[in-house]
């Protein structure tokens, strides 16, 4: 199943792109060129069927959210919902630490924008997730694009 999936990305890639790998050698997942597999954030289910892939994605940041144990920082698009398949990015403590006033005032900054974030696809307790390390990978796309209140 695995090759199967592998050989129809590569013919996907072949036939829309051309036919490179869209991640980038620091492996950090900046996938900005005309190969990466884009989606909206929307399509939660479609990217948990694609683990390890490199994409954008692209929608309207809801919240900004620290976990229970405090080890990771959510950026969520829709409310969490264990039964449905949302993506949401995840930025962890350690990549935090390593400038946490830019990284907090960064994270804060993304509630209510429409944001492009760059990775590779992951799954995590089944729903589907891009680990961001740099700053470079989140582009805010519009500012204030939201409906919501501010709080």
């Amino acid at each position: 199943m695995k090759t199967f999936f592998i050989i129809s990305l590569a013919v996907f890639h072949f036939s829309f792109g051309n036919g490179m790998a869209a991640e980038a050698e620091d492996g950090h997942g900046d996938v900005s060129g005309p190969d990466a597999v884009h989606f909206d954030a929307s399509q939660g289910g479609d990217m948990i069927k694609q683990p390890g892939v490199s994409a954008m994605v692209e929608g309207t940041v809801l919240e900004v959210s620290e976990g229970k144990s405090g080890k990771a920082t959510f950026i969520n698009f829709f409310p969490y919902n264990p039964s449905i398949k949302n993506f949401h990015v995840v930025v962890f403590e350690k990549t935090i630490q390593q400038d946490p006033v830019t990284w907090s005032g960064f994270l804060k900054s993304l509630s209510g924008q429409k944001v492009r974030v760059s990775g590779t696809i992951k799954e995590y307790k089944g729903q589907p997730e891009i680990e961001v390390e740099l700053m470079e990978q989140i582009e805010v796309v519009a500012e204030g694009t939201s409906d919501m209140p501010s709080q």
